[in-house]
């Protein structure tokens, strides 16, 4: 079945997750009072700041060629921006008849999931008492279109509303793909009002942790990797064979579940979910890929939303390759942010924080030292990226590695890894979003992310280049959601943000029939729960009480 909404994500997890999983000190991101005139928890300028990062900079379409600002093909001959005669009616015509088309074909596709998840019958979830919280497991089928057909194990868990009279039960995703909810539950801190309010529940998705999943694994921080940065053939065919033997292993040994582990599936998960915890309506809460679980839940069943927040926002109109060009150029900005802000609150090492960089970068693809290589290197550097507090661990791992010792720099790229089941995280990546089928494809790709960042671009793209070899892949189209059937959804992205750019957000909340976009004008990867006031308080008088935030509402950092 062709999924609905559609989209991916590269790895994004609420940096809560990093800083329990890390262990690693500063990870804190600075929050100050929120002020605005006659309130004192909302700033409302009346224009939003700009977004810092580039989302569209270097576009490229989904085969790896170049693209528009969107990604989209760019065709041969006449533009339609003046310099020509423009596309003629016939090939106009066309387009719309194809887009009718797809828009009937998702429509029947849309109608027939829903009538097959409201077939299938639930069994009430039995909670059992498990270190202060409830735990279970849930039965779901493995393929939503066959509800009588074989069932999968979701594991779930469950913290009860302080105040002991819940709203309802509010779920909870990290993002990922592959982060576990089930384990997000014992960090996630919300706002107080909130916890009192809703019941919470953690579940690990299919493919995930303690769900079923893949029967194959693949160890990353096993160092050191293949150089994700290849400066000739030899190096590409190690990155391929790294690749291929992995995505071999997982469909020898799990070829059946693969096919069923895309975000449609999972949406629908949590539609049954909702009906076994006996909710009429769905309470939610997702940051970074988590935000595309909710976008597509609200595309397929918007009319069963009760409230809805997404953090970190991943753009449904962008396929894989432009989501991953929009990250690499957001590293490359945060990362010369960071570089800027040498000897300011931290030290740097000779020349500054990329110099250091650059000199470690040159040694190690001469020699790699133990478990670390260019890759581990380059890791370490983008898992900074994620938060403000980790600039001074960067540099200090900088510092430590020109000097010769590189634990530090394999601490932060062994955290990076951690983060997510990366067997989920390809599935989901490859199955979700259109990307170049080959190697020849993902070469081209790779090329052009250099163009978008020469320190970062070939790496972020060597990351995801397992979806050539992936057994399970699809060629629909990005789309944008527009959820004409949910109610307000509340939008919150962050200007600083490098994994998903705050054009992101801007987009999402402008295509949703009913976004409202709240900004924070600050650094780092989400930020709900995360201690800001102005956004803790707007998410719980939202949830709680159903204020919709106003709009061009900017929460300072």
């Amino acid at each position: 079945m062709r999924r609905i909404g559609r989209l991916p994500l590269l790895r994004g997890l609420n940096t809560q997750r990093f800083a329990r999983r890390a262990g690693l000190a500063a990870l804190a991101l600075v929050t100050l009072a929120c002020s605005s005139a006659g309130s004192d928890t909302v700033a409302s300028p009346e224009d939003p700041p700009p977004a810092r990062t580039g989302a569209d900079d270097g576009a490229v379409s989904a085969d790896g060629s170049p693209g528009d600002a969107d990604g989209n093909d760019i065709p041969d001959g006449p533009r339609p921006d003046g310099d020509g005669p423009g596309i003629d009616d016939a090939a106009e015509n066309q387009a719309a008849a194809e887009l009718a088309e797809l828009a009937a074909e998702r429509a029947a596709e849309t109608e027939a999931l829903r009538a097959a998840v409201d077939a299938f019958e639930i069994a009430p979830i039995e909670w059992t008492p498990c270190g202060g919280f409830g735990c279970a497991t849930f039965a779901v089928p493995l393929d939503h279109l066959d509800p009588d057909g074989p069932t999968i194990d979701l594991a779930l868990r469950r913290r009860s509303a302080s105040g002991g009279d819940p709203i309802g039960t509010l779920f909870i995703n990290p993002g990922g793909p592959g982060g576990s909810g089930y384990d997000m539950l014992s960090w996630f801190s919300g706002d107080p009002r909130t916890l009192a309010n809703f019941d919470v529940v953690g579940f690990d998705p299919r493919g995930v942790g303690a769900s079923t999943s893949p029967d194959c694994s693949i160890d990353l921080t096993d160092g050191p990797l293949p150089d994700f940065s290849p400066d000739d053939q030899r190096e590409i065919d190690q990155i391929d064979a790294l690749w291929a033997d992995f995505a071999a292993r997982c469909a020898a040994a799990s070829g059946d579940l693969l096919p069923h582990l895309g975000t449609e599936a999972v949406v629908a998960d949590l539609d049954l979910l909702r009906r076994a915890v006996g909710d009429d309506q769905l309470w939610f809460v997702g940051y970074s890929y988590g935000s595309d679980i909710g976008l597509v839940y609200a595309d397929l069943f918007g009319d069963r939303v009760g409230r809805m927040v997404l953090d970190g926002i991943v753009d449904p109109s962008h396929a894989l390759p432009d989501v991953l060009a929009g990250q690499a150029a957001g590293f490359d900005d945060v990362l010369d942010r960071a570089d800027a802000a040498c000897g300011s609150s931290f030290s740097c090492g000779e020349g500054g924080l990329l110099a250091t960089y650059d000199r470690v970068h040159a040694a190690l693809e001469s020699a790699p030292v133990g478990g670390v290589g260019p890759t581990e290197l380059d890791t370490a550097m983008i898992i900074a990226g994620y938060d403000q507090g980790l600039w001074a661990t960067l540099a200090q791992a900088l510092i430590q590695a020109d000097n010769g010792d590189l634990s530090l720099v394999e601490r932060l790229s062994d955290a990076y890894y951690g983060l997510v089941d990366f067997t989920a995280y390809v599935s989901v990546n490859c199955i979700d979003s259109p990307s170049p089928n080959d190697p020849a494809g993902w070469d081209a790709f790779t090329d052009r992310m250099r163009e978008v960042s020469p320190r970062f671009g070939a790496t972020v793209a060597s990351d995801m280049r397992a979806c050539a070899h992936w057994p399970v892949k699809t060629d629909d189209p990005a789309t944008a959601i527009t959820a004409p059937d949910a109610p307000p959804i509340v939008i919150i992205g962050t200007v600083g943000d490098p994994a998903t750019p705050f054009a992101n957000a801007e987009r999402v909340a402008a295509e949703l029939e009913r976004g409202v976009l709240v900004t924070h004008d600050g650094e780092g990867h989400t930020v709900y729960g995360n201690g800001n006031r102005c956004v803790d308080d707007l998410v719980a008088a939202y949830l709680v009480d159903a204020v919709v935030p106003e709009r061009g509402i900017v929460c300072p950092a």
